[in-house]
């Protein structure tokens, strides 16, 4: 499992759709080696292993911004974000 550093530890809010389409919020955790989805319906997850599509996530250096997250069906959320923001209440 990752090491997640305390000090230096970055929680994003992130909106997913579950397989059956309904909207969900989960936890973002970005660790040393990429990031691990929290979810109180599942155990924590590589973004690779999730069976969620990422929709939206803050914008870590923004924290009243969202960003959409787009491409693949899984995408790495660093790798997808968009440069788009969106209101601080997502849309599901």
């Amino acid at each position: 499992m990752a090491k997640i550093h305390p000090s230096n530890l970055l929680l994003l809010l992130t909106v997913v759709k579950k397989p059956d389409g309904e909207g969900h919020a989960i936890l973002t955790v970005r660790t040393d080696h990429g990031d691990i989805l929290l979810d109180n319906l599942d155990r924590p997850m590589t973004v690779d292993k999730s069976k969620y599509k990422i929709l939206k996530t803050v914008d870590p250096l923004h924290e009243n911004q969202w960003v959409s997250v787009q491409g693949r069906e899984r995408p790495s959320i660093e790798a997808q974000r968009t440069a788009a923001t969106h209101s601080v209440t997502p849309d599901l």
